[in-house]
């Protein structure tokens, strides 16, 4: 499925997590750090940018891999509903403003830890899992080198992502921003209530038949 956005979105991601790990003062002006950005007010970008940058391969490729297995999806939808030009504007807005929504609970319970910081696009990457969902609740998604077709259904995989989020979340043993996949999840189905209510009404039809 044509996704050009996804793979615009996915090419910024890659190179600046590759150039990140080659350049610790890079990295550290794109890490999220609450502290940081409460105390200078020039600070405010890192809940965009520190969703650009991942902390090694296993994070960088479970993220990359779950925004091109579904990114796709959404791109397709918004751009039959919005037209192609609007579709886009519309997709990569939902994936940065997932990235920045997701990570406000963070800062707001860690904005005096000086200890806290996260990275990742976890948020956005959630956000457009979710709007997949919606958009096509029956589809199915390949795991490893098992085809599609005996792939776990979006629903289910949706499910275990945040599970997992949240095992992780509890752990607090990286720098991940695990707790923004649950708000990512929540902002992508808040954005689909909004501007296309109608998926809702869709979905549950493609469910129960």
């Amino acid at each position: 499925m044509d996704a050009p956005i996804t793979t615009i979105i996915l090419i910024a991601i890659v190179a600046s997590s590759l150039y990140a790990w080659n350049n610790a003062d890079f990295m550290n002006k794109m890490i999220f750090h609450p502290v940081t950005i409460k105390n200078d007010n020039s600070q405010w970008y890192r809940f965009l940018s520190s969703g650009f940058v991942h902390g090694d391969y296993m994070h960088l490729g479970f993220n990359g891999y779950a925004l091109y297995s579904f990114g796709g999806i959404v791109e397709y939808f918004l751009g039959r509903e919005f037209g192609v030009q609007m579709g886009s504007i519309m997709y990569l807005g939902a994936f940065l403003m997932g990235v920045i929504v997701s990570s406000i609970p963070a800062y707001l319970k860690n904005q005096d830890n000086v200890y806290y910081r996260a990275l990742g696009a976890s948020g956005g990457v959630s956000t457009i899992i979710f709007m997949s969902i919606v958009f096509y609740p029956i589809g199915k998604i390949g795991l490893l080198f098992l085809p599609t077709s005996m792939g776990l259904n979006s629903v289910i995989f949706g499910l275990l992502y945040l599970a997992y989020s949240q095992y992780m979340a509890k752990k607090n043993v990286d720098n991940v921003g695990h707790d923004a996949h649950l708000w990512g999840a929540i902002f992508g189905l808040v954005f689909m209530a909004v501007t296309l209510p109608e998926a809702y009404a869709r979905a549950y039809y493609m469910l129960m038949n």
